[in-house]
This record gives structure tokens, C-alpha cells and sequence, in this order.
């Protein structure tokens, strides 16, 4: 079974992501194989408290090679950090409990190297500008498409990759 075929029994009225996501991802896996090897390994922490985005995110990037876990919240999220080690963080901005922005200046002060993608459906300045000024190293406005998400992250990661794979990782992998 394919990454994606999980998710397509479940309903993504609420995920912001198009069922042509799932069809393209499809066509272009085997075009990743190079990208796979390179990434595999790497723990990426999805946070967001829309259970069915957040499972979607994880199968999109264990599809590419990453090994993924997900968080409700920020406090679900900061205790899965303190067990374990990861490699990126792809959180949701608004979320009970402890949000996007609380999560990442928590993450500055604990794991100051470990890099944090924001994700909303705001796509004002204002709410990039202040994921910006908490820590984190990228933004990305809901609905998106997988190579924007695939390729911020690859970006967001070049800075601990080594450099002999980074030019791999340059290339999005849907």
C-alpha cells in the first residue's frame, strides 16, 4: 500500500489539501528515489490539532523518506521533543492549549537548533511577521500544495544537512 491510499478513505473537507494532492504524489514517487535515501531518517514532529491534516503532512513526508510523529498541541509536542530527539518541527499557528507561537519560543529557549516550520490559514504579514520574530525558520499559508510544503522544509533543513546531500534536497520530492 501506497503512503497516500490511507488518507484517501478519510475525509479532507477540513485538511486544505486537494485530492489531486494524492495524484500527483502518486505519479512523482518513484521520480524520488534519490531523495528518499538522503532523508530517511530524518524526524520531522507534525503539531496540529486538525487530526486529519496532521495525518496527512505525516504520510505526505514518510512518502518522501521522512520519518514523522504528530502532536495535538504544543504541550503534547514539547513532551514528545523531551523524549526524543527530531530533526524539524512542521507546527499549525492557532491550536488549544499551547499554540504555534508559544510552541516555538519554548523550542528556542530548549532546542535552539532544532528548526520550526508555521503553518496557518492566515496569510497577513502580521502573522508571518510574528512566527518570524518567535523563531521560526519558515511560513507556510494553508491551502498549499505538497512541493511548497515538501520544499520549505527541504529548505528549512539545508542548514543541518551535509553538504555533499544538500544539493538532493534542493530539489522537491513531489
Amino acid at each position: 500500500m501506497l503512503p497516500y491510499e490511507k488518507a484517501q478513505g478519510h475525509s479532507l473537507r477540513n485538511t486544505g489539501l486537494p485530492l489531486r494532492v494524492f495524484e500527483r504524489f502518486a505519479a512523482e514517487e518513484e521520480s524520488s528515489m534519490e531523495l528518499n535515501d538522503i532523508v530517511r531518517g530524518i524526524r520531522v514532529l507534525v503539531v496540529d490539532d486538525n487530526e486529519a491534516l496532521s495525518e496527512v503532512i505525516a504520510l505526505i513526508l514518510s512518502g518522501c523518506g521522512y520519518r514523522c510523529e504528530s502532536a495535538k498541541n504544543g504541550v503534547e509536542a514539547m513532551q514528545r521533543v523531551r523524549k526524543a530527539r527530531f530533526d524539524a518541527v512542521v507546527t499549525d499557528l492557532e491550536m488549544p492549549v499551547m499554540d504555534g507561537i508559544a510552541l516555538t519560543k519554548e523550542l528556542r529557549q530548549s532546542f535552539s537548533n532544532l528548526p520550526v516550520m508555521i503553518m496557518t490559514g492566515y496569510s497577513d504579514d502580521d502573522h508571518k511577521e510574528t512566527a518570524f520574530r518567535a523563531g521560526a525558520r519558515e511560513f507556510l499559508t494553508k491551502p498549499f500544495e505538497v512541493s511548497e510544503l515538501t520544499g520549505k522544509l527541504h529548505k528549512m533543513l539545508l542548514g543541518h544537512t551535509p553538504a555533499k546531500d544538500q544539493g538532493a534536497l534542493e530539489r522537491p520530492c513531489s
